[in-house]
């Protein structure tokens, strides 16, 4: 296409026409594209790692479903995992004694 403007106004309803159905042409080249299963599984990737969530590591972000794999196997979560299991500590209401979590408790 030339670079100069066109007026909508001087152009004959032929031309008219061919523009409006070359506009939807490419509107439904779009809508094709948007259907296609590479768009379907990177949007729904998209989705299902926002939804992606450590309750140890709050603020670790995960982009993809085998890098959330691979921090629940890290060292460093299962470092923090161990930590917080041992740090949960249950209260005896009746004595107002805090008592250990049962993980802490050693059988001799």
């Amino acid at each position: 296409m030339n670079n100069k403007k066109i007026d909508w106004r001087d152009l004959s309803n032929e031309e008219k026409e061919r523009i409006k159905l070359q506009s939807k042409k490419h509107l439904k080249k779009i809508q094709l594209l948007l259907l296609t299963p590479i768009f379907i599984r990177k949007h729904i990737k998209k989705e299902v790692c926002d939804k992606l969530v450590c309750n140890t590591c709050p603020d670790e972000k995960f982009t993809s479903i085998s890098m959330y794999r691979l921090h629940l196997e890290s060292k460093r979560h299962l470092r923090r995992f161990k930590r917080s299991a041992v740090a949960d500590t249950w209260d005896c209401k009746i004595c107002n004694l805090p008592l250990p979590n049962e993980s802490e408790w050693v059988i001799k």
